[in-house]
């Protein structure tokens, strides 16, 4: 808790001499504790077993939270969190399930639904079939690891990461577009023919899922976050040689910020 209070005291001395450098730095450093993670087994379990990562992860958002207005090439490394929470199945529904983006999940995972159930049912038969040939079941969890696992959930969930997007028409225009060109960097190229593994796949969803979210709820200073959003949905269904989720959600997210801020915007 001492610990936390100085990052916060630091933080808070930072943003009233608008010291941006010394905020992002403070952000970085924060953020290695929770991206050089490499768990193994059972994910959730890095955080539960590294506490230095877990104080390191509500102390990094608390700052980010109270002071982004100051944040400028730290929200690469604030993403990379989110995506590394995502990742070991941690980030809470309420960052994924914005209003802005929950139609074009819908529509997206629409066309992916029979995909996924014939995997489900390979699925289950592959384990009834490793059952009898004598595989480990899977680790059952105990109740210790089981309450750890809520605490840490709770944990995550104070850390209110959902705000970030939802309340980011109050940041300061520069930090706007570096939370903007952050999300597109994270998200990574998308390359004319080549498929992106799951991984990749799963990450650049997440992004786009973000940027649709921060660009729709920026409506009234669309000029700052439309160039680099567009490029971006751009590049996405141009590589597009194959139907993807990706490429999906690429056209639903470009329809969708246009129903929603064309009626707004009569020179966008």
């Amino acid at each position: 808790q001492y610990t936390m209070d100085g990052f916060l005291s630091v933080a808070h001395l930072a943003s009233v001499l608008h010291f941006c450098d010394a905020i992002d730095n403070l952000v970085i450093s924060l953020c290695k504790f929770i991206t050089t993670l490499n768990p193994k087994g059972n994910e959730s379990g890095a955080f539960i077993e590294d506490s230095k990562a877990m104080l390191a992860l509500v102390t990094m958002f608390c700052i980010v939270n109270q002071y982004g207005d100051c944040v400028r090439s730290g929200w690469r490394s604030v993403i990379d969190c989110i995506v590394k929470l995502h990742h070991l199945h941690l980030l809470p529904s309420k960052v994924t399930d914005m209003e802005e983006v929950r139609n074009i999940l819908k529509h997206s995972n629409a066309r992916s639904f029979n995909k996924k159930e014939e995997t489900s049912i390979l699925q289950s038969v592959s384990n009834f079939l490793s059952f009898d040939s004598g595989k480990s079941k899977p680790e059952v969890k105990t109740p210790e690891e089981e309450e750890a696992e809520k605490r840490i959930t709770t944990y995550i969930e104070s850390c209110h990461i959902e705000e970030i997007f939802t309340e980011s028409k109050f940041l300061e225009a520069e930090s706007l577009e570096y939370l903007v060109s952050a999300l597109i960097w994270s998200a990574g190229e998308t390359p004319k023919g080549i498929a992106n593994s799951e991984e990749e796949e799963e990450r650049a969803l997440l992004c786009l899922d973000l940027l649709i979210s921060t660009t729709i709820r920026n409506r009234d200073r669309i000029e700052l976050t439309w160039a680099k959003t567009f490029e971006h949905l751009k590049s996405i269904i141009d590589s597009a040689t194959l139907l993807s989720p990706l490429v999906e959600k690429g056209v639903f997210g470009l329809l969708r910020i246009c129903q929603r801020l064309v009626p707004y915007k009569d020179d966008m």
